[in-house]
């Protein structure tokens, strides 16, 4: 019975933790259902990606995984002392991923993954308290990263890849400008 209400205890407490941030972990749906804990699984072409070094211990030949998520993120800001509070109006995100990967020989396979690991959309309202620091961002990570593994026995494979990656950011706020500036 002790042990059932602390597991009541941590799940509800969990129920209202809404954290996040920059990095996103849709790499592959069975690497999400996992935890993202699925690092050292050797199953599939995700691990061009989390592991190259276990690519050539794919059970099959050949593997392509693609999909893509779809992110819909807000944040409400509250200033302590003031009735003043502000939420955003972000545009939804869609991240993606494709995973290839082929055997040479049978000791030889090459992989390739493509993904989008890092984004975000933020858009606050108009006349925000924090408007000054930040009104609106926007960036995007995709990388690209080919890579090898070559099997040395059944229980060890090493593994070597590259990482391509193309960004893009965009950051507004607003400039205070005294009101006396125009002043003769």
């Amino acid at each position: 019975m002790k042990k059932l209400f602390t597991c009541f205890i941590l799940f509800a407490t969990t129920l209202h933790v809404y954290a996040g941030g920059y990095q996103v972990n849709f790499h592959g749906q069975k690497q999400t259902g996992m935890g993202m804990a699925g690092t050292s699984l050797t199953e599939d072409g995700s691990s061009s990606f989390n592991n190259p070094g276990g690519l050539a211990m794919m059970v099959a030949d050949h593997s392509v995984l693609a999909g893509m998520s779809f992110i819909s993120s807000h944040s409400l800001f509250h200033l302590e002392g003031s009735m003043h509070t502000a939420r955003t109006e972000n545009p939804p995100e869609t991240p993606f991923y494709f995973y290839g990967a082929g055997r040479i020989t049978d000791n030889l396979v090459a992989g390739i993954a493509v993904n989008t690991p890092f984004s975000n959309n933020l858009k606050w309202e108009e006349g925000w308290a924090g408007r000054f620091l930040i009104e609106e961002m926007s960036f995007q990570t995709i990388t690209i990263q080919p890579a090898v593994s070559y099997l040395i026995n059944d229980m060890l494979s090493i593994g070597a890849g590259v990482v391509y990656a193309l960004g893009n950011v965009d950051m507004k706020k607003c400039t205070p400008i005294p009101s006396n500036i125009f002043s003769a």
